[in-house]
């Protein structure tokens, strides 16, 4: 199965070298690659076009998908775009073309901002993203240099490298721009094209991250609320604080422990923002009040 992770919308210079190229997408086993849906708006209009690859790998591609990332408030790439629309065709993110292919099922289907069915699966998604199930930072799946690909290196090195494998072609050159910050590490980027291949594994291990709806939210903000009061009304600052950091520490620790293990994604700031100004603000107003008093 190869991934490549380029918009071949432009001819080269060379006819003979998208000719090569298209020939060897053709005869690998599965071959997938991007597009793009742009849209543009104005002032009372909006246009759609399609950036797609030229004619000789359209015939050569098994599929074709979006690629977009969505970073989100604090800048990092937790998710990618599930799925676009074009003159009312649908088009899925191009991992889920990926696996559609290397496991021979059909593709998927009844796309909404919150689920798709998939491979059997209803996958979870957050206002149309897919949350990515990251295994690790930058570097965490096999890298190969294409220098090295190409002068046979690698395959003297390891002849199986590349059999049976999900292999994706990309770019990793900062020059390039196509680097994102992600949960592991904002300051050492990753490529887009491992972070598709982060959401490649997430959709075969069927590791889909849940998150807390609104009102579980607000149900955990409101008990975290009353535990508050609970604690405070105990008058004795030093194990008021003491009881306040190991619920807070309590919550957290369960939080990941239910994350870990199930990939639900409880509110953690919410709860404990809640608890800690729930049992600070009344102790300071007690503690400024007694002293107004003994003055």
């Amino acid at each position: 199965m190869v991934g490549v992770d380029i918009i071949l919308a432009e001819p080269d210079p060379d006819p003979a070298n998208d000719a090569a190229f298209a020939k060897s997408l053709a005869e690998s086993p599965a071959s997938v690659s991007v597009l793009q849906i742009n849209n543009d708006s104005g002032s009372g209009y909006e246009v759609s076009t399609l950036l797609q690859p030229l004619s000789p790998y359209r015939r050569s591609l098994k599929g074709l998908g979006i690629t977009n990332f969505i970073r989100d408030d604090d800048a990092i790439v937790r998710s990618v775009k599930a799925f676009g629309s074009y003159q009312d065709r649908t088009y899925y993110n191009w991992s889920f073309e990926i696996v559609r292919l290397y496991l021979g099922v059909d593709a998927p289907t009844d796309a909404t901002s919150s689920n798709l069915q998939f491979n059997g699966h209803d996958v979870p998604l957050r206002s149309g993203q897919l949350l990515v199930d990251f295994s690790g930072p930058a570097k965490t799946f096999t890298t190969y240099s294409a220098s090295e690909v190409h002068d046979g290196i690698v395959q003297e090195q390891d002849p199986d490298a590349f059999r049976n494998k999900i292999v994706l072609i990309g770019a990793t050159s900062y020059s390039l721009q196509d680097i994102y910050p992600t949960p592991f590490s904002a300051q050492i980027t990753t490529p887009g094209v491992e972070i598709v291949a982060n959401a490649v594994e997430t959709i075969l291990t069927g590791s889909y991250i849940r998150e807390a709806p609104l009102w579980m939210t607000l149900l955990i903000t409101l008990a975290a609320a009353l535990i508050a009061a609970s604690i405070s009304s105990l008058r004795r600052p030093t194990l008021t604080v003491v009881l306040m950091s190991l619920a807070i520490l309590a919550y957290v620790i369960a939080a990941l422990v239910i994350f870990v293990g199930q990939r639900f994604s409880l509110p953690v700031v919410a709860p404990s923002a809640m608890l800690f100004l729930g049992i600070v603000l009344p102790t300071l107003e007690q503690a400024v009040s007694q002293e107004l008093e003994k003055r």
